[in-house]
């Protein structure tokens, strides 16, 4: 046995060590061993995901339910123990990928070869993903570390290095050509997996990049700067700015008042074409018996919800974008008549798109404009048809066929839908109203008002 696959098994008994005794000794060992590694381990984590099947090319079984274990463990293959054993290490050497240097901003360093494991990882991670078998058998807590781990790829290497992140990570789930027939069987529990873990990566995507946490921003840190000019350079590249900058400058400037590309080109509008395509599946499958498809829909448009706030206005009101979700706000349950309290997937996704359509509302711009784009959302119409209320006009989006939003009897609705209708009404009321004073002769407005009124009276 080799000097360095001795020190592999010391790691991985190390880290299994630390994981089943909670014993603080060895997780300060381990983090010492990281913190004195010039890269983070980031290498020896890599070997380690490899001894454990990770990366592998063939359409072998990798994970969780068939847990590859060395041939010296006592454990019997698949059993609870290596399976728990597999999830554990593969866990710690996910972290401490996430946690090292190659994925840290870091200017480059011809001491270094930071580049080569970076393509290593994303080579580990998209041939494991590329076996359905894999995402489906796949804890929860691994897929979400993957798509943390894609996004600061992302970071890091989009589109300099890396070109078409969202279009490869697509390819090697097998969702690049997702259907959209409306039949059951074309929505398999493996699909379902993948769409999972490909919107675990966009809610990646926008922590680490778009609204990164607090402790993310603090300019103290010594590469804080470069992380700020590496998410500006990949909101702007998404959106289909070309920047006017080398990619290893501090400076950034961006001269350009319109993308560079066809807006229909970009990658955020491929991003918010696949959340439409999941909630058109969705909308296709719109029956009480299709929780698990309600469920993806409702992480669907949670995740289009943190994306609408800053793409392009025009990808935000697209018109089947914006027909589908005022489709589902129509599609809340009624309460349980055997006292289940809980809401239902559909009140969820009624949910998640009255707050989709607050953010579209509340983004920045001036009254008139606001004000045509509430004409244009039509949600104090769409509410008032829903809750069958006089003023109500004929051409709005109606309800899904297994619930209505009603806002009169409110006993017919769950209250979480309710409420987030209320919000909703609220945030465009304000906006109506900061409209309306400029405005107080306009007879669209004024309609918009008498609606408005009829809602909250």
């Amino acid at each position: 046995m080799t000097d360095s696959e001795l020190y592999l098994q010391k790691l991985e008994s190390a880290i299994l060590h630390a994981a089943t005794t909670g014993s603080p000794e060895s997780s300060h060992q381990l983090d010492s061993e990281r913190c004195q590694s010039p890269d983070g381990l980031a290498g020896a984590c890599l070997e380690l995901l490899r001894r454990r099947g990770w990366g592998a090319t063939a359409a072998a079984p990798t994970t969780a339910a068939s847990a590859v274990v060395d041939a010296s463990s006592n454990c019997e293959r698949g059993s609870p123990k290596s399976i728990a054993q597999h999830d554990a290490v593969a866990f710690y050497a996910l972290t401490t990928l996430q946690r090292s240097p190659l994925l840290s901003c870091l200017p480059p360093d011809n001491g270094n070869n930071f580049l080569a494991l970076r393509n290593q990882l994303r080579h580990v991670l998209l041939a494991t993903i590329s076996h359905v078998y894999n995402v489906q058998s796949m804890p929860n807590f691994i897929a979400i570390k993957i798509g943390v781990l894609l996004a600061l790829l992302v970071r890091e290497e989009y589109p300099i290095a890396w070109a078409c992140p969202w279009r490869d990570v697509l390819v090697a789930l097998n969702l690049s050509s997702p259907t959209s027939n409306g039949h059951n069987d074309a929505v398999t529990p493996g699909k379902m997996a993948c769409m999972g873990l490909y919107i675990s990566f966009l809610d990646a995507v926008s922590d680490e990049i778009v609204s990164p946490a607090a402790e993310d921003t603090d300019g103290s840190r010594p590469n804080a700067q470069r992380e700020r000019l590496r998410r500006e350079q990949v909101k702007d590249t998404l959106r289909g700015y070309t920047m006017q900058q080398q990619p290893n400058t501090t400076q950034h400037t961006d001269s350009l008042s319109e993308p560079s590309i066809p807006l229909e080109h970009t990658d955020a509008a491929n991003i918010v074409g696949w959340l439409l395509n999941v909630l058109t599946i969705s909308s296709q499958n719109f029956t009480s018996d299709n929780e698990e498809v309600l469920a993806i829909a409702v992480r669907a448009a949670a995740t289009l919800k943190r994306y609408l706030s800053w793409i392009d206005l025009r990808l935000a009101m697209n018109q089947n974008l914006v027909h589908v979700i005022l489709m589902f706000l129509g599609g809340a349950s009624p309460p349980s008549s055997d006292g289940d309290e809980d809401p239902t997937q559909m009140t969820l996704l009624a949910v998640e798109c009255a707050q989709c359509l607050r953010e579209i509302v509340d983004r920045g711009m001036e009254d008139q404009k606001k004000l045509a784009l509430l004409a244009e959302l039509n949600i104090f119409g769409t509410l008032c048809q829903l809750s069958q209320l006089e003023c109500a006009r004929s051409d709005v989006a109606v309800a899904g066929k297994a619930g209505k939003l009603d806002l009169v009897n409110l006993d017919g609705t769950q209250v979480e839908a309710v409420a987030a209708a209320a919000e909703l009404i609220n945030t465009s009321g304000l906006a109506l109203i900061q409209g309306w004073e400029l405005d107080p002769t306009s007879q669209q407005t004024n309609f918009q008002m008498e609606q408005c009124l009829e809602l909250v009276l």
